[in-house]
């Protein structure tokens, strides 16, 4: 049965704002405590807009700088950064979105708080902020709704990379934000400039597969060194997929993947590892349903299954399966589910 509930971002906008004063307001009421953001000083994620502002991870629109204006090294380590590192020392909130994050962390004191990175870890890099389907409840035209450019200008893009693939503390740098990368006209060529930028960095992207439609884009991708692509498919048969990707086309998009798949091998390659991410709804949470997608990444050749959890919306969400991400086995396949009677 779909449940059809769909998110209301005003709504999470307001219990954001009425958490953070009333959590603000707790705090000075039962003393401080030291507050730090895991994010700046153990993972070190940055996100980079379409519009090259950037923002401390992939949910927030709290804009940390502009890279039209400064290099990110200069933003990581400026005045925006010092001024939120003060706020959380002292316990307090800055900024809305802080009240559900998950890299929001409690201190004693100061001295139990980790060295803050001098330059991200990882980066999303947000090329595109245009999508070519519309996914049930999906956050992506509020999220983008402020972007000032849809598709980053070429030439700007690939002077962004001169400036965050060199230092050697970034190791992650992947091409996904809330959008569809492959909109690009040069999503693979940027890929393949990162790499040769720097040969050691882990690459990857996330896809709707749907732009992955010629034999020519495969093979290009497969060239350009990307060590992972993960492909959404949130269901195993035609309806379940139709659902919630909305706009997609469930044959095609494994059709595209296949022929990546084929790419990679006729390149002699074992990169990129191609992953299929499997959202639980309750209407795609079957045993069956989910054995059925299993056996079709086998038989297209896809190295990693990966089923996650989802908030939203609400009603439809799942956690029948626990989040996990499968491999195959000594013998090239993947364990299926269980069926529960």
């Amino acid at each position: 049965m779909l449940i059809s509930v769909e998110h209301k971002p005003w709504i999470s906008k307001i219990i954001r704002v009425a958490g953070r004063h009333l959590y603000n307001f707790k705090r000075r009421v039962a003393g401080k405590e030291v507050l730090y953001c895991r994010n700046l000083y153990e993972g070190g994620l940055a996100q980079i807009w379409s519009d090259a502002r950037v923002v401390c991870n992939c949910t927030t629109d709290f804009i940390l700088g502009d890279l039209r204006v400064q290099g990110l090294a200069s933003i990581w380590n400026g005045q925006r950064i010092q001024s939120i590192e003060q706020t959380l020392n002292k316990g307090i909130l800055p900024n809305r979105n802080c009240f559900h994050c998950q890299q929001l962390a409690k201190l004693p004191h100061l001295s139990g708080r980790p060295e803050r990175k001098a330059f991200p870890k990882t980066i999303f890099f947000e090329i595109c902020s245009l999508c070519n389907m519309h996914c049930r409840t999906c956050f992506q035209k509020e999220r983008t709704a402020g972007r000032k450019i849809r598709l980053m200008e070429e030439d700007f893009a690939y002077r962004i990379l001169d400036d965050i693939c060199k230092p050697p503390e970034l190791r992650f740098l992947a091409f996904l934000g809330f959008g569809e990368p492959f909109i690009h006209p040069a999503a693979n060529s940027l890929i393949a400039y990162a790499k040769r930028i720097r040969p050691d960095l882990i690459v990857t992207t996330s896809t709707n597969g749907l732009l992955l439609d010629t034999e020519e884009k495969c093979m290009e991708l497969a060239h350009a060194g990307l060590d992972r692509i993960t492909f959404s498919i949130d269901g195993g048969t035609p309806q379940t997929y139709a659902i919630y990707n909305q706009g997609g086309d469930f044959y095609k998009v494994l059709n595209n993947m296949e022929q990546l798949v084929k790419a990679k091998q006729r390149c002699g390659q074992t990169t990129p590892i191609v992953q299929w991410s499997y959202i639980l709804f309750k209407w795609n949470d079957e045993a069956s349903v989910i054995n059925k997608a299993l056996e079709l990444a086998e038989s297209i050749g896809v190295d990693l299954f990966k089923i996650m959890h989802t908030r939203n919306p609400f009603l439809g969400r799942s956690t029948r399966w626990p989040e996990a991400v499968y491999k195959k086995n000594e013998k090239g396949k993947f364990i299926r589910l269980e069926v529960k009677t």
